[in-house]
C-alpha cells in the first residue's frame, strides 16, 4: 500500500511539473482530469484503450464479504480505476484475518471488516470513492434485493451455493453481471453469470488482415483461393512471376519475397462469415427484433442483410493492412484505397441498421456511426456468451437435451486423468455448502490437523446424494479427494485466494470494457494438479455442448487425436480378445469405428491436415475391421517367449501374455505366475487357489512384494499387472483400510495406470494376425519389441520403429495378411507428428 501511495503521488508531482496549464492559486502549473486519468493508468490503457478506461471510470461495483478473496479482486479494479465501490460484510476483525488478509493489520482488531478492507483500498487510490455496509450479504440478499440495482457488477466472495442462486436471481432480472470467486483449502473457482452478455472487440491473439487478394486467382481457378498443396505452391510461383529480369535472370526484390513468405495469409484469411457469425445470424435474438433490442443485435441483423444482398457473400471490408515492403506514396495510395472501401462498407451497414430498427420499432439513435463501424471492422471477431441461471445446489441440471451439463460432468468423472479430481472437488465443495447448512459449520473445521473419519463419510453420502440428485449415476467419488476436502477445513488460504481474486478481476474488467471474451462457465483452479479446470456451459451462440477440459490444451492437438485414437482401438480389440469377460460392457465395432470418424473428420481443419486425418481413417477401418475376422486369433501358446529376469522384458511379458489370454484362461496364468517365480528364485508359498484370499485388499500386493525380495525389480511390475487384469482395480481399494494404506493404494493404482498407458499396445496387438501366417516370424518380430525394451526407461517411438523393421525384414504382414494392422499405428504415430508441426505441440506419445 506504502508502495502504491508513493508511485501515485510521484506521478501527480510529475503530471503537476510537466503540464502546461493554467497557474493555481500557489503558482503551480495544473493538468486537465483527462491528461490525468492518461498518465495514471496509461498501462492499463494500453491493453483496452481509451474507450475501455473510460467505461471503467463510470463503473460502479458491489463486493460481498471482504474476506482475501474478494479484498484482492476489488483490489485490481481499484488500481485499475472504476468510479466507486461499496464493501458488504458483517464480520469483525479476528485473529484469522491478520494471517490471510493484507488489507488488515493488528491495530484493526475488533472493529468491522469491510470498514477496515474499505479504508486500505481508498488508500490505493484516492480518486476512487468508496464506502461499505456493515451487514451479513446473506440477509442483505433476502431483505433488500433493491439495494444491488444501481450497481454495473457485482462480485460475490466466499457465497455459499444457496446464496449465490439467490444473488444470480436478482442480478439477472436487472441485467447486472455477477462474478462469483471461491477459495476452499487448496482448490478455488471463479464462475461467471449473465443472462448475455455480447462482445465486439473480442481481440483474440492472432489476427489475419482481411486482404481479399486471390481475386485474380478465383478468376483463373474458380475457387476463392488455394487450397491443395499443389495450389499453393502454383499461387507462390505467380508472385514470383511478377519479378523483374535482367537479361533473363530474376533480380530479388523485397517485396516479392515479403509476399511469398506471407502468402499463407491469402488462404488463412476469408471474406465469408465465420461459424460463430453464422450462429449468430440464425440466433432468434437476430432474427426477431424487438423494440428494445440492444444496438448489439440490430447491427448483426444489419449485417445479415449485407452478406445476404451482396453476390460474393463477404462481410465489410475492414480497412486494415499489415506493414510491408513499398515506397511511401504507394503504400498511403493502398492504404487510402483499403480505407475507402471499408468506409463505404460500412455507411451502407449503418443504413440497413437504421431500416431494421425502425422496422422492428427501436430507436435509431441508439446505433452510433461509431459503433457501426467498430461493429463492421470486427465482424469475423463477434461473439455472445450466455450462461443458465444458478442451481441452488451449485451442480448443472439439464433442463433441455442438447445442453447436457450432467452428461458432461459424468464423463469428467468417469476419466482417469486429473480431470477427475478436479471434477470431484466441483462436486464436494456444493456438498460441504449443504453439510454446512446442516451443522453451521463446514467439515473438519472443528478438528486442527486431524480428519474426523465419520465427516468424511457424512460429505461423501452427501456428495453421492447430490450427484444421484442431479441424475448423475454409475459415478463414484474418490475418497482421498473427500479427506482433502475436510482436512481443509473451509479454510480460505492466501496463496489460492490471491489467484482466485485475480482472476475475478480480469473477468470484471472484460465484462466492464466490453472487450475480451469473458469465460462461458466455472473456472475451477487447484494447487493439487498446478493447473485450472474450465467446465464450459452450453448455450445457443456459444460452445455447441458441455465439457470438461484442461485450460491451455488444444482439444484438438496431435496428442489429444493420437490418444482418443488409440483407445478406440484399444476398447474394440477387447471386446474381441476377451469375449468372455463377465460383467464387461462389450463394445462394438461400428461404436469404435464411429468414435474414430468423429475424431479424424472436422471440417474446421486446414486441408493438409484434413487429406491425412482420412488416409488414416481408411487404414484405422481396415485394421479395425480385420479384428472382427473370427479365425484371427491364435492359440495363447504361439506367443511364449523366453523370460530374462530384467524389469522392463518382465512388464513386456506380462502384456504379451495378457494380449493372449481371455477369463478362461485364469489358471494358466497362475501356473505361469507361479513359474516365473520359481525362475526368479522366489518362493512361491502364496495360494492361487482360493479367490476370496484376494478380497479386494491391497495389502496383497504389498505382502507378495515384500515376497519377491531380491527379484523385485524382475516381478513387481509383472505382479502388479497381472493380479490387476486377473481381479480387477477395486482390490486396491479396499474400504476397510487404515488412511495410511488407502494412500498408498491410491499411488499403487496411479502406477498401474501409467504403466498401462502407452501406444505399444496397438502394435503388439497385430502379432496374431502374423503369428497365423507364420508364427516363427511373428516370434522374430516379438523378439526385437523385446530386445528394444532394454534398460531402465521405455523408447516407446524406437521400439514401434523396430517392429515395421521386423515385419518388413520378413515381410510378415504381406503375406494373406492386411497391413493395416502395424500401418495403423504407423499412421497414428506420423500423423500426430505432422499435426504438432502445424500447430507447434510437442507430442509426448507414452502419456
Amino acid at each position: 500500500i506504502y508502495y502504491c501511495k508513493t508511485t501515485l503521488a510521484s506521478q501527480s508531482a510529475l503530471m503537476a511539473s510537466a503540464e502546461a496549464g493554467s497557474p493555481s492559486s500557489s503558482g503551480a502549473p495544473t493538468c486537465s482530469p483527462a491528461r490525468e486519468s492518461r498518465v495514471r493508468y496509461d498501462r492499463g490503457m494500453r491493453i483496452w484503450g481509451a474507450e475501455g478506461q473510460d467505461a471503467l471510470e463510470r463503473a460502479s461495483v458491489c463486493l460481498l464479504h471482504a474476506g482475501p478473496t474478494g479484498a484482492e479482486a476489488l483490489k485490481n479494479l481499484v488500481l485499475g480505476g472504476i468510479r466507486s465501490f461499496t464493501v458488504v460484510d458483517g464480520e469483525r476483525v479476528g485473529p484469522q484475518d491478520l494471517g490471510n488478509n493484507f488489507m488488515i493489520d493488528q491495530d484493526a482488531l475488533g472493529r468491522p471488516r469491510a470498514e477496515v478492507v474499505t479504508a486500505s483500498l481508498k488508500e490505493l487510490n484516492e480518486a476512487v470513492g468508496g464506502s461499505y455496509v456493515v451487514d451479513e450479504p446473506a440477509q442483505l440478499i433476502s431483505s433488500n434485493p433493491s439495494f444491488f440495482h444501481e450497481y454495473d457488477l457485482v462480485i460475490g466472495a466466499q457465497l455459499r451455493c444457496s446464496d449465490a442462486a439467490a444473488l444470480d436471481a436478482v442480478c439477472r432480472e436487472r441485467g447486472i453481471p455477477l462474478i462469483l470467486g471461491r477459495a476452499y483449502g487448496l482448490v478455488g473457482l471463479v464462475q461467471v453469470c449473465v443472462a448475455e452478455h455480447c462482445v465486439v472487440e473480442s481481440k483474440p491473439d492472432n489476427t489475419i488482415e482481411d486482404l481479399r487478394a486471390a481475386a485474380a486467382w478465383a478468376a483463373t481457378h474458380g475457387a476463392p483461393f488455394p487450397r491443395t498443396s499443389a495450389e499453393k505452391a502454383d499461387f507462390k510461383e505467380g508472385l514470383r512471376s511478377l519479378q523483374r529480369c535482367i537479361e533473363g535472370v530474376p533480380v530479388e526484390e523485397e517485396n516479392i519475397t515479403e509476399a511469398i513468405a506471407n502468402a499463407h495469409r491469402v488462404w488463412s484469411g476469408s471474406s465469408a462469415p465465420t461459424p460463430e457469425l453464422v450462429r449468430l445470424f440464425q440466433d432468434e435474438a437476430c432474427q426477431h427484433l424487438r423494440a428494445g433490442s440492444s444496438p448489439f443485435w440490430i447491427c448483426v441483423a444489419a449485417l445479415s442483410r449485407f452478406v445476404a444482398s451482396n453476390a460474393a457473400g463477404a462481410l465489410p471490408l475492414e480497412g486494415n493492412i499489415p506493414d510491408m515492403h513499398a515506397g511511401s506514396q504507394e503504400f498511403l495510395a493502398l492504404q487510402r484505397l483499403y480505407r475507402a472501401k471499408a468506409e463505404a462498407d460500412a455507411q451502407e451497414v449503418e443504413g440497413l441498421a437504421h431500416d431494421v430498427a425502425g422496422a422492428a420499432g427501436a430507436s435509431v439513435s441508439r446505433v452510433t456511426s461509431a459503433y457501426v463501424r467498430s461493429v463492421c471492422k470486427n465482424a469475423r471477431r463477434l461473439r455472445v456468451i450466455r450462461c443458465p441461471a444458478l442451481h441452488p445446489d451449485g451442480l448443472p441440471v439439464r433442463t433441455e437435451p442438447e445442453k447436457g451439463g450432467t452428461d458432461a460432468l459424468r464423463q469428467a468423472l468417469a476419466s482417469e486423468d486429473a480431470t477427475a479430481s478436479t471434477a470431484a472437488f466441483s462436486v464436494l465443495v456444493p456438498a460441504a455448502d449443504r453439510y454446512y447448512r446442516t451443522h453451521q459449520r463446514f467439515p473438519g473445521s472443528l478438528h486442527g490437523s486431524e480428519v474426523p473419519e465419520g465427516e468424511v463419510s457424512q460429505l461423501h453420502a452427501i456428495a453421492q446424494g447430490l450427484l444421484a440428485e442431479s441424475g448423475i449415476s454409475g459415478v463414484h467419488l474418490p475418497e482421498d479427494a473427500t479427506t482433502e476436502l475436510v482436512r481443509w477445513g473451509g479454510a480460505e488460504l492466501h496463496c489460492v485466494a490471491a489467484i482466485i481474486g485475480s482472476i475475478a478481476s480480469q473477468e470484471a474488467i472484460k465484462l466492464l470494457t466490453g472487450q475480451f471474451v469473458p469465460l462461458a462457465g466455472t473456472l475451477f483452479y487447484s494447487t493439487l494438479q498446478i493447473g485450472t479446470m474450465l467446465a464450459a456451459v452450453a448455450t445457443r451462440s456459444a460452445r455447441p455442448a458441455a465439457c470438461f477440459r484442461e485450460m491451455g490444451t488444444r482439444p484438438n492437438s496431435g496428442l489429444g487425436i493420437g490418444r482418443r485414437i488409440l483407445d478406440s482401438l484399444r476398447q474394440a480389440k477387447d471386446s474381441l480378445v476377451s469375449p468372455s469377460s463377465k460383467g464387461a460392457k462389450q463394445r462394438s465395432l461400428p461404436d469404435a469405428l464411429s468414435d474414430l470418424e468423429g475424431v479424424v473428420t472436422n471440417p474446421q481443419l486446414p486441408p493438409s491436415i484434413l487429406d491425412g486425418n482420412r488416409e488414416m481413417l481408411r487404414r484405422l477401418q481396415g485394421f479395425c475391421l480385420r479384428l472382427s475376422m473370427p479365425s484371427s486369433f491364435p492359440p495363447k501358446e504361439t506367443l511364449r517367449v523366453q523370460f530374462a529376469v530384467k524389469k522392463p522384458k518382465g512388464i513386456d511379458y506380462a502384456r504379451g501374455l495378457l494380449r493372449t489370454t481371455g477369463a478362461d484362461c485364469e489358471e494358466s496364468v497362475r501356473a505361469d505366475l507361479a513359474a516365473l517365480f520359481q525362475r526368479a528364485g522366489v518362493d512361491p508359498s502364496f495360494s492361487f487357489q482360493d479367490r476370496e484370499f484376494f478380497g479386494g485388499r491391497a495389502a496383497f500386493l504389498r505382502a507378495m512384494m515384500r515376497k519377491t525380495a531380491g527379484a523385485r525389480d524382475a516381478c513387481d511390475a509383472l505382479l502388479k499387472v497381472l493380479s490387476a487384469h486377473l481381479f480387477g482395480w477395486d482390490m486396491l481399494a479396499h474400504p476397510e483400510e487404515s488412511a495410511a494404506a488407502k494412500k498408498e493404494s491410491a499411488a499403487l493404482r496411479w502406477k498401474l495406470r501409467m504403466q498401462q498407458m502407452d501406444p505399444l499396445f496397438g502394435a503388439l496387438a497385430a502379432l496374431p494376425w502374423v503369428v497365423e501366417v507364420d508364427p516363427e516370424k511373428a516370434r522374430h518380430v516379438q523378439t526385437t519389441v523385446l530386445d528394444s525394451l532394454e534398460g531402465d526407461g521405455w523408447d516407446v517411438r524406437g521400439a514401434v520403429h523396430k517392429i515395421w523393421a521386423g515385419a518388413r525384414d520378413y515381410k510378415a504382414l504381406r503375406v494373406g495378411v492386411d497391413p493395416g494392422s502395424c500401418d495403423a499405428i504407423k499412421a497414428v504415430l506420423e500423423h500426430t507428428r505432422r499435426y504438432d508441426e502445424q500447430y507447434g505441440h510437442k507430442v509426448y506419445l507414452p502419456q
